[in-house]
């Protein structure tokens, strides 16, 4: 009776293991899935702002500021353009003048301001 019970206990352990390594298995292939789509280049050829993974330049953000944001943003832009990533949603600062007025010409749509 003992060691039924004991057998029974042990496969229930076993079971519940192959359950969380299964899970944490199928937990880290979505992180490395997520973080490679996260990490692409999304303007090839335009300057990047790194920031923190997943967060991105929110940290920046929170700490200094919007102004300091851009400031850094300008920086890094020598052509006029540059972008970070904040959150998983693309920023993009065009300081360019002549970048400022095609970009103020295009829809709403097309090119949140």
């Amino acid at each position: 009776m003992i060691h039924d019970a004991l057998h029974e206990f042990v496969a229930e352990i076993n079971q519940s293991a192959v359950v969380t390594t299964a899970v944490g298995l199928l937990m880290l292939l979505g992180f490395l899935t997520f973080k490679s789509v996260v990490s692409d280049n999304i303007l090839p050829g335009i300057p990047e702002l790194k920031g923190v993974p997943i967060l991105g330049a929110m940290p920046i953000y929170l700490k200094y500021g919007m102004p300091k944001l851009l400031g850094k943003l300008i920086a890094i832009g020598d052509d006029g353009i540059s972008y970070t990533n904040v959150v998983n949603n693309v920023l993009v600062s065009v300081h360019d003048p002549a970048m400022v007025r095609e970009v103020l010409a295009y829809p709403e749509e097309t090119a949140s301001r």
